[in-house]
């Protein structure tokens, strides 16, 4: 069994507060690069944003930041 296998997300969404910036924008890109839609949110709403964008222009997957 493959590795991504034992992580696949496909069909999941996860929530993902703190997103924009560190170890919270990396966890939102590991959440998309395995497939899952992600809704991220942070005090600083234009970097949110801009990490949304970021998934949806790298990994093609819904996301949205609010």
């Amino acid at each position: 069994m493959a590795v991504r296998d034992l992580f696949d997300l496909s069909g999941k969404s996860g929530p993902r507060d703190r997103d924009s910036r560190k170890l919270g924008k990396k966890l939102v890109l590991a959440f998309a690069d395995q497939d899952a839609e992600v809704i991220g949110a942070s005090r600083k709403m234009d970097s949110c944003k801009s990490v949304a964008a970021e998934v949806r222009s790298r990994f093609g997957r819904p996301a949205s930041g609010r």
